[in-house]
């Protein structure tokens, strides 16, 4: 898992200039740790809060650029982007920086960018006929990806597109955004071993998780946990009890507590970082995996910050329990929604 912590500490530190300098950047392609953080720094452009103009990318490895939501994001607020390009001259090849020519990073083959997803216009479509939305999902997953046949392709777009959907009803529900960016891309893995993956980004600038729960007045309680002193289990104690555990009234984290089962599904994993508008710049981290399950993760410092970073992986491949598993969990989810709003 790669150390955010150090990350963001060099990246503000390279920044005091005004540029960010990602050019020494590696990208991890078995974990895709990079994409977090990647996504981190993308959020921290995305506030205004950081001060940088121009950011510098590599020549190679620039996909996590654009999966991440960073080349979106300086799209958006108005930073200039580059990348120093190699030249070649005769038998040798000049490295990045000394002799080359600017040039435009390359996108992934499935790369889709969501501006400006916190304006009224962009709050999430209603359900078709059948309750779907973002239909045009399922859409990126090519037919000829032979590791799924057609009915768990449908799946997986479904289930893609109701993480994406989750995301986006949060940031209008709960955020009180000013600004917020979503990426749904893929990345394509290259052996027996290694499977496609969607990767959905969301990200935004409100008031974050912890103060957005605060803010109901109609709550009577909260868990000690969350008003706790020990700020690093604030988001591992909410993805833990999401729904249906805790003293929290209109089902806050429903949407969460989906896009876990949907990563646990999908062999996958979901990155949940927040910083909490009374305490700006404070980041707080958890995640979940199908290894590890959730772990709450060392908090960092993120000078300016606020808001909410949430990041799914769905790994293309499915294992039958698992869809047993996620069947069950939705029809109890759906039986105790029920009983709620019939009493």
């Amino acid at each position: 898992m790669a150390d955010l912590n150090a990350i963001v500490t060099q990246a503000i530190s390279d920044a005091a200039d005004g540029t960010l300098d990602l050019t020494a950047w590696s990208e991890n392609r078995f974990d895709h740790a990079e994409l977090v953080a990647a996504s981190t720094l993308a959020w921290w452009l995305l506030s205004r809060a950081s001060g940088v103009s121009r950011v510098r990318l590599p020549e190679a490895d620039q996909k996590v650029f654009f999966r991440s939501g960073l080349v979106a994001v300086c799209d958006s607020v108005g930073i200039d982007y580059e990348v120093e390009a190699a030249v070649a001259k005769g038998d040798q090849l000049f490295p990045p920086g000394t002799v080359g020519t600017r040039s435009v990073p390359v996108p992934p083959r499935v790369y889709v960018p969501l501006p400006d997803l916190a304006h009224a216009s962009n709050r999430p479509p209603d359900p078709d006929e059948h309750g779907r939305r973002y239909t045009w999902v399922g859409d990126l997953i090519s037919p000829n990806y032979r590791r799924l046949g057609p009915r768990d392709r449908t799946y997986a777009g479904g289930d893609a597109a109701r993480s994406l959907f989750e995301f986006v009803d949060n940031v209008h529900r709960w955020a009180n955004a000013g600004d917020a960016l979503g990426v749904v891309s893929m990345s394509h893995g290259g052996g027996e071993e290694s499977f496609d993956r969607m990767h959905i980004v969301v990200m935004d600038d409100g008031r974050g998780i912890i103060s957005s729960v605060l803010a109901d007045r109609s709550l009577d309680q909260l868990p000690a946990s969350v008003t706790s002193d020990d700020l690093t289990t604030l988001l591992e104690h909410f993805m833990r009890v999401s729904f249906g555990k805790r003293d929290v009234p209109k089902h806050n984290g429903h949407g969460l507590h989906v896009a876990q089962l949907l990563a646990k599904a999908w062999i996958g994993r979901i990155d949940l970082l927040s910083a909490d508008e009374r305490y700006p710049g404070l980041v707080h981290r958890a995640r979940s995996t199908v290894r590890d399950g959730i772990e709450g993760c060392e908090s960092f410092m993120l000078p300016g910050i606020r808001g909410t970073l949430v990041e799914i992986t769905l790994n293309l491949t499915i294992a039958p329990e698992h869809r047993e598993a996620i069947t069950a969990d939705e029809e109890h989810e759906q039986q105790e929604l029920f009983a709620q709003f019939a009493r």
